[in-house]
């Protein structure tokens, strides 16, 4: 089932946002000297490599064009230099590896797979790969850290224990392991409390791979931080840290992400609750040095998937896709063919202290 429902164009919503007394509002000396630049005019020494790689992946036997569970891609720094990782998702598969790709001597040379169904788990906080597959009844995973050019396993679990839910499964022996080593429950529970406790990134399949989404992710996405104004910069870590920073402390996962709706050269800050069913992304806006809601919640499991071609976005909620757009207040869905360039939003920066400053300082 398709559901419409169409925002105000961002003209028309400034109008509204006028009379808002909630908008956060920022200026300086510095903002009146800046000018704004378009994003694809950032330049990056990873970009042509990467795109490079993602035509000749194209061009391979692995690379699959299904639009639900064919080959993706995403734009990650898990090595923590600043720059970041190109990860390669061939498919859906229960056991397909992500092949991960970091810029080094003018290439992009690869560095290791990991991963599974076609990605994998990034805890930030700790810098940690969490590979975990989900069986009928049990979990098997690994955690990997990236040292010295290279994946290093850290610590390998698996557990059978729900198994014991089955009605076929009487007499099942319980077993719980720790590399490789069987151990108790409490042993077991131990082991894994550090890396249960911090908070999680999907990693894998952020962006589609036609052409038109390659362009917007290699020579866009990552540039935002480079184009918006010291201004904007401010109501984004007053707007976050003030407000949100709270919330994450108790243990929420909160995340935010920089991208352009509308196709203005301006982006939007889109936040997202977390990773439940019916976790929402809210979106604010940029002008005339004010930051501004637009109307309603967004998305479902904390995440909108943006047609970056039709300046379409939407979210699956069991049966039901909602659209929406800021870019084409007239937009009707059944007209509307997908592009095959998407990209999901809203789960890119884990809310803290370090990304914030890293971000907007």
């Amino acid at each position: 089932m398709k559901i419409i429902k169409n925002i105000m164009s961002i003209s028309a919503a400034m109008a509204l946002a006028a009379a808002m007394t909630s908008c956060s509002n920022a200026n300086s000396d510095s903002e009146k000297q800046f000018e704004r630049t378009a994003p694809d005019s950032v330049s990056f020494e990873w970009q042509k490599a990467y795109e490079d790689k993602l035509k000749e992946f194209k061009k391979s036997k692995d690379y699959s064009d299904d639009q639900e569970s064919g080959s993706a891609f995403d734009l990650f720094d898990i090595t923590g230099d600043g720059s970041p990782e190109l990860i390669i998702s061939p498919n859906t598969g229960g056991s397909t590896k992500c092949s991960v790709y970091s810029f080094s001597d003018g290439e992009a040379s690869e560095i290791g797979s990991v991963g599974n169904t076609g990605c994998f788990m990034y805890l930030p906080l700790i810098n940690t790969v969490k590979d975990e597959y989900c069986g009928d009844g049990f979990v098997i995973g690994k955690l990997f850290k990236y040292e010295n050019g290279s994946f290093n396993q850290e610590l390998s679990y698996s557990d059978n224990s729900q198994s014991v839910m089955s009605s076929d499964t009487s007499g099942t022996l319980i077993v719980h392991e720790i590399n490789g080593e069987e151990v108790l429950l409490p042993e077991y529970d131990k082991a894994l409390e550090p890396y249960e406790k911090s908070p999680a990134v999907k990693v894998g399949r952020k962006y589609s791979m036609g052409d038109g989404v390659i362009k917007y992710a290699v020579y866009r996405a990552e540039s935002w931080g480079k184009i918006i104004s010291p201004a904007d910069k401010k109501l984004c870590m007053d707007m976050l840290k003030e407000k949100l920073l709270p919330e994450y402390e108790s243990g929420s996962e909160i995340t935010y992400e920089l991208a352009d709706l509308n196709n203005d050269d301006v982006p939007e800050l889109l936040v997202s609750a977390g990773t439940y069913p019916e976790a929402p992304c809210s979106i604010f806006y940029f002008k005339n040095n004010t930051l501004c809601p637009v109307d309603g919640t967004y998305g479902s499991w904390g995440e909108i998937t943006l047609d970056t071609d039709n300046l379409i976005f939407y979210s699956v909620s069991g049966t039901e896709t909602i659209y929406w757009s800021i870019a084409n207040s007239a937009f009707s869905s059944t007209s509307y063919v997908s592009s095959g360039n998407t990209a999901v939003l809203g789960r890119k920066r884990l809310l803290t202290e370090e990304n914030l400053s890293a971000d907007f300082s």
